[in-house]
């Protein structure tokens, strides 16, 4: 991926900051900053389809391949949410096994069912 400048502005992130504190005191359900995706056409499929799913819902890793109108991928699915750059922001902590089952996520299965139970998902 290309050189990239990171600058700090407190200004420029506050909208970011703002949007995610509401976030988890449970006072927003989307976000509307501008994503600037960066990954392969696959994995940008993916997490597109990952913006769909909404607050308080799941789908499963075939429903996403399904969705992206690739059934076969669903491994891919999987390896695609765990590149995600923004787990939060682009949701995979609502994607789950098809049986109902927690499986992977970067931050761990204990965080990822807090972020469900944050959201009304037990």
């Amino acid at each position: 991926m290309g050189s990239s400048i990171l600058v700090k502005d407190e200004t420029l992130l506050s909208e970011y900051i703002q949007q995610l504190k509401a976030y988890f005191e449970s006072r927003r359900k989307a976000f509307t900053f501008p994503l600037d995706l960066r990954g392969t056409p696959f994995q940008i499929q993916v997490w597109k389809a990952l913006l769909d799913i909404p607050y308080g819902t799941t789908k499963s890793y075939s429903e996403i391949a399904k969705a992206i109108n690739r059934p076969l991928a669903v491994r891919a699915v999987g390896a695609a949410n765990a590149a995600n750059p923004i787990p939060v922001v682009i949701p995979c902590h609502r994607v789950i096994g098809k049986n109902g089952t927690l499986t992977g996520y970067r931050g761990g299965l204990d965080l990822k069912a807090e972020l469900l139970r944050l959201e009304g998902i037990t």
